[in-house]
């Protein structure tokens, strides 16, 4: 029988660097199907409004 349920965590914060820009980032880790690994995956973003 297959496990179909694996866990999955995320966390992400923002910074505001000005009125109109923002550094953001996020962080995502879960657990792949493929022999019982995990993966990590890292966001960073700089926005600029206008």
């Amino acid at each position: 029988m297959q496990k179909r349920t694996r866990p999955l965590v995320t966390t992400g914060a923002y910074y505001a660097v000005a009125k109109n820009q923002r550094l953001s980032g996020e962080v995502l880790v879960q657990q792949l199907p493929f022999q019982s690994t995990a993966g990590a995956t890292a966001y960073l973003n700089y926005m600029i409004g206008f």
